[in-house]
């Protein structure tokens, strides 16, 4: 994704992606990615990233992540650290492919959710496109 993501000429910062190509992005494609940014604008984006991550259906966030297990699986010569990303990455997926509904005694901590922080929901980030997948 970040080998063909070119830097804006006027700004010398990245084109904005989706969050879709934000989260498909490996550890070695978002610190390509994120190397232009400044500190504000990084918490801006990472901010932004997990407000619209959290508001995609589970559907769309559990395709998303096989995705991108798939893509962390299919590499060749593996490191120590693509191991773990991808250990860390399976667990992800796992705990999202857990049945929505839980179990009776989970039910009273269900009904009652605990939203994301307002600072999720006011990050505004020019580097992240706010549109469905």
């Amino acid at each position: 994704m970040v080998e063909t993501q070119q830097l804006s000429k006027e700004t010398d910062k990245p084109n904005p992606v989706s969050i879709r190509e934000y989260h498909l992005m490996d550890r070695h494609e978002l610190r390509a990615y994120l190397a232009p940014l400044d500190r504000q604008e990084r918490k801006q984006l990472l901010l932004a990233s997990v407000a619209a991550w959290e508001a995609l259906p589970l559907a769309d966030r559990r395709s998303i992540q096989k995705e991108y297990v798939a893509k962390l699986e299919s590499r060749n010569h593996m490191s120590i650290g693509d191991k773990i990303e991808l250990a860390r990455e399976r667990v992800y997926y796992r705990h999202l492919m857990l049945p929505e509904k839980k179990p009776i005694f989970f039910r009273k901590l269900r009904s009652n959710p605990v939203p994301l922080p307002k600072i999720f929901h006011e990050a505004k980030s020019p580097y992240l496109i706010h549109a469905t997948i």
